[in-house]
């Protein structure tokens, strides 16, 4: 077991799990004491002047940091000069410079008799992303109900819908418009975000919700977003947390497009997200609805008393002790997730149980307490950082918007 454990590690070859948590602890942890002092007296010294400080009346100060909201921006006339075009003119010139619609294979490539119709898959695709359905596209179009119906069935499926989108994103990616909307001139910055959809018929994922649906039934379009490119989607029913499928959609992205800071809002964060993309080196940035409260469960490395005469202050110390005796068990579950022999949702969904009494389940906690506390210090005091975070979260919005219209 010992020696299977040991060529799973090598194989997924991953720092956090070559190294001793010790390492962990000295790099990320004992930090932590040295940051909350800094961005406390950026703070008091009016140095970070986007905190704004503000007396009670009982004698005590509070700060927020306040969102400061752009102004209202027009879209540039160079666009108003630019014709308008149909959808399938676009399609047509997409696949022309990518040759996409290869993708679209027969599901029984050995044994089909019938030849790709491009005119068909292209009309498919247009109907199902209009929700027009291809009974409806075929009164609109010269193109019969039943070639849709047998286009549909044999080429449109989960894979070769993912081939495709993978195949259009990988170009656009390597065009030299892609760098400049990098929200970070040397980082790629993503996000993930949920859009709701009601569902036409009644299907295993379609789920009842009052505030989304009213009295039908939907699913979620679960999306990750970088430079305004859909580089993976996983459809989830309204019921299910959004950030149990978090590194999911991250790890079994099958694109070239590899974000290295991923941003998501309060619905998209868990306790153990932090943790999941230091593990493969990727940086986890959310935005939290009530910051001032979250900012309040931050941790130190040293004596929590030592920081009690400061604005920020952590609420508890880091149980070091704790990490170190479930070393042996924090590997174990790690390399697990990154095999992917099972559902990496469903660890997840355990792991971050209030239910789910665990040493090892505390022990992930207390990790990712150190890395959402480096976090959220870095957020109040970078406002780059912050900016960039609201700017990945605003694109999100912007192509679930454009989905809407």
């Amino acid at each position: 077991m010992e020696k299977n454990k040991a060529a799973i590690i090598k194989k997924a070859n991953k720092p956090l799990l070559n190294q001793p948590l010790s390492q962990f602890i000295e790099e990320k942890a004992k930090p932590l004491d040295a940051k909350i002092i800094a961005v406390n007296e950026a703070i008091m010294s009016r140095e970070n002047t986007y905190v704004k400080l503000k007396q009670t009346k009982d004698g005590s100060t509070i700060w927020t940091l306040p969102y400061t909201k752009k102004t209202l921006e027009l879209n540039n006339p160079f666009y108003d000069k630019l014709p308008p075009i149909s959808i399938i003119s676009i399609l047509q010139y997409v696949n022309e410079a990518t040759q996409f619609l290869r993708q679209f294979t027969h599901i029984k490539p050995y044994h089909s008799k019938s030849q790709l119709d491009e005119m068909a898959i292209l009309a498919c695709l247009i109907a199902n992303g209009t929700n027009l359905g291809i009974f409806k596209m075929s009164s609109l179009c010269d193109l019969n109900f039943s070639n849709l119906q047998m286009t549909e069935k044999n080429y449109l499926r989960l894979a070769t819908i993912r081939a495709a989108n993978d195949i259009i994103s990988n170009a656009i990616a390597k065009l030299p418009l892609f760098r400049f909307w990098n929200l970070n001139s040397n980082l790629l910055h993503a996000s993930l975000d949920g859009q709701k959809f009601i569902t036409e018929w009644d299907n295993l994922l379609a789920r009842h919700s009052q505030k989304y649906f009213g009295f039908d039934k939907g699913v979620v379009a679960y999306s990750l977003i970088a430079n305004h490119i859909p580089i993976n989607t996983m459809i989830i029913g309204a019921n299910e947390h959004e950030s149990r499928l978090f590194f999911d959609l991250i790890y079994n992205n099958t694109s070239e497009i590899q974000p290295d800071i991923f941003s998501t809002d309060t619905e998209g964060s868990n306790q153990l997200n932090f943790l999941l993309l230091h593990l493969i080196g990727r940086l986890y940035a959310p935005r939290y609805r009530s910051f001032g409260n979250k900012s309040e469960s931050i941790i130190c490395f040293s004596d929590p008393n030592h920081f009690k005469d400061y604005l920020i202050k952590p609420s508890k110390k880091l149980n070091e002790r704790l990490i170190l005796s479930e070393e042996d068990n924090i590997q174990h579950v790690l390399a697990s997730l990154l095999m992917g022999e099972t559902k990496q949702s469903n660890i997840v969904t355990k792991l971050s149980s209030q239910q789910f009494a665990s040493r090892t389940k505390r022990a992930l906690w207390e990790m990712k307490a150190v890395l959402m506390t480096d976090h959220i210090l870095t957020y109040i005091c970078d406002l780059s950082f912050r900016q960039s975070i609201h700017g990945a979260l605003c694109r999100g919005e912007a192509y679930h918007q454009l989905r809407r219209t």
